[in-house]
């Protein structure tokens, strides 16, 4: 829970920093309006978990074959101009 510093500044545990940044609506039903999460907003919370998961997978994927093809590049310019 936020709490109020003796400076007068709101000071937000590390947790809910990113519980807000991963979800800013689930986080402001949660803490400002009190309320649990509802079967509609948990279903799209895996939806949007699952598109995550793919994102990453494609983005690693993207990575490997970029490193691979500046690899062959590399090998083929050392054959062809290395003497």
């Amino acid at each position: 829970m936020p709490r109020l510093s003796d400076s007068g500044k709101w000071i937000f545990s590390a947790g809910e920093v990113s519980e807000f940044v991963l979800c800013p609506e689930s986080w402001r039903l949660r803490r400002l309006e009190k309320r649990a999460g509802n079967p509609e907003g948990e279903t799209l919370h895996g939806v949007w978990a699952s598109s995550l998961e793919r994102s990453k997978t494609l983005f690693l994927m993207v990575r490997i074959a970029t490193t691979v093809a500046i690899f062959i590049l590399l090998l083929f310019l050392g054959l062809r101009f290395g003497n």
